[in-house]
């Protein structure tokens, strides 16, 4: 079949690389967090492929629906010169380009296991890292067998609702608690805070307000 899986994942993974490049090279800030949108979305659909489906939607709730979502509001309100982004950008380059080739060697020594050596070649028998350099990667990386796990959800749920049912139970509670905390002293009435009463504002009569 033409649209085999890890074509699939390397379309989605190449994309992902050029929305990276474009988050670090945009002038505008606003362009970088859509961009940074298409990046964490690329991510998802690489691990939906797999089969990891609840990293996947996490991926997407906490990434895109918060942390993604907060940069572009902050970066709106800001209200962020482009000739100031730009020229601050420029000086950045060269620690860039050094941590790049550093992420790039750490990588590729993880993924041949050389940088792990006290883990017995784990990494090293890997089937991802017997296939990544052998050859073309369309013909040789199966990456579809690579998680053998049926569907990623219902073991989490059962793991979590099962073995972890008490500590899970506890952690609602917990936010419970602080959900209803944050409540009640947003609620609190303090002689020094300034509050409205709209009962009040309404009900003045004309000889009583104060003209300015």
């Amino acid at each position: 079949m033409f649209f085999s899986p890890s074509l699939i994942i390397f379309l989605f993974s190449s994309f992902a690389l050029v929305s990276s490049a474009v988050v670090i090279t945009a002038t505008n800030p606003v362009h970088s967090v859509f961009a940074l949108i298409f990046v964490f979305v690329n991510v998802a659909s690489v691990l939906l492929v797999l089969r990891v489906e609840f990293i996947s939607l996490l991926f997407l709730v906490v990434y895109v629906g918060a942390v993604a979502v907060l940069f572009l509001f902050v970066i709106m309100m800001l209200n962020v010169k482009l000739n100031e982004a730009s020229d601050n950008s420029v000086s950045y380059l060269p620690l860039g380009l050094v941590l790049g080739v550093l992420f790039l060697l750490e990588v590729s020594l993880i993924i041949t296991g050389d940088l792990l050596p006290f883990s017995g070649g784990f990494l090293y028998r890997s089937e991802i890292s017997q296939n990544l350099f052998a050859g073309s990667p369309f013909s040789h990386l199966h990456l579809e067998s690579v998680v053998a796990v049926p569907n990623n959800m219902q073991l989490i749920g059962s793991v979590v609702y099962t073995d972890l049912f008490f500590p899970f139970i506890l952690a609602g509670l917990l936010l419970l608690l602080s959900m209803i905390g944050a409540i009640v002293l947003s609620l609190m009435k303090t002689s020094s805070a300034l509050k409205q009463d709209i009962f009040k504002q309404v009900s003045v009569l004309a000889f009583e307000s104060i003209r300015v």
